[in-house]
């Protein structure tokens, strides 16, 4: 038993000072974290986009390319017993290209570029956190009809 005031307050001291330094290595571990997830769901984004066909997308135009995309805003929407949910709301970015290649050559075609919201939502296994997969997306392409 320690009644010794100085040694007392030297350990308080020591035992605030270890306790702050874990508290430091906790939050550098949640950015860490943080960090992976969102890099893990910005890539599963741009997977969605760069391999599947998006219908509306592809309606805009002869060739539709993915130049890049911003997510907004990443919700975990459910957690069940397999799967975490997650809500990805975003832009996407793209060039709508009118005519082939040799058209725009020749100057018969044309290309603009333009950007639309998204929805994708999206599923990662418990135990596969990393493996994302989109189940479903959407792209608002009103804006294009305006």
């Amino acid at each position: 038993l320690i009644d010794d005031d100085s040694k007392i307050k030297e350990f308080v001291l020591g035992s605030l000072s270890a306790f702050l330094s874990f508290l430091n290595v906790v939050s550098d571990c949640k950015s860490l974290v943080i960090r992976a997830v969102f890099d893990e769901i910005y890539a599963g984004v741009i997977e969605e986009f760069t391999t599947q066909t998006i219908q509306e997308l592809d309606e805009l135009s002869t060739h539709t390319f993915i130049d890049y995309s911003m997510n907004d805003d990443v919700n975990i929407t459910d957690i069940d017993p397999k799967y975490v949910h997650r809500r990805v709301e975003g832009t996407v970015y793209v060039v709508l290209q009118y005519g082939s290649d040799g058209d725009r050559r020749r100057g018969d075609g044309a290309s603009i570029n333009d950007d639309y919201p998204f929805v994708i939502r999206m599923r990662a296994k418990v135990d596969k956190l990393g493996e994302l997969e989109a189940v479903d997306t959407e792209v608002d392409n009103s804006s294009f009809y305006e």
